[in-house]
């Protein structure tokens, strides 16, 4: 019979540089393309910071929820390369699908949990758009 040994996890993510610089610049219209189509059907708007002047410097995007709508949109910002305006943004849309604002309403301790779950669906969805545009990251 196998035993199980037990090990400490080692926290992760699973988008690192190679991941965010691997991604073509001729590429970025087919990731946007994907993205916006998947915002659209979420009704979520997206909003280029260099219009809005939400972000605080070093913030590469954020989800904002209307409290009383439940409407959100998510700003990123627009001066980045675009390989990690894409990671930026399919990261924001993790945070959005997965619930956060829900879900973590209020909790402090919970972080790292958090930007974890949103990275994974980043990478993930990331993943599935490069499949099926035929494309490498």
């Amino acid at each position: 019979m196998d035993t199980i040994q037990e090990v400490d996890l080692i926290p992760f993510s699973p988008i690192g540089c190679d991941f965010i610089f691997n991604i073509n610049e001729n590429h970025y219209s087919a990731y946007r393309e994907r993205l916006n189509a998947i915002f659209t059907a979420f009704d979520v708007k997206l909003y280029e910071n260099s219009k809005l002047k939400m972000l605080d410097d070093g913030t590469e995007a954020m989800t904002v929820w209307d409290k009383n709508s439940g409407a959100a949109f998510v700003v990123y910002d627009d001066t980045l390369p675009h390989s990690q305006q894409i990671v930026a943004i399919a990261h924001e849309l993790g945070h959005f699908t997965l619930n956060h604002a829900q879900r973590f309403k209020g909790t402090q301790g919970t972080k790292y949990v958090i930007e974890h779950e949103a990275e994974c669906v980043a990478y993930s969805l990331l993943r599935i758009i490069s499949k099926l545009e035929g494309l490498m990251i």
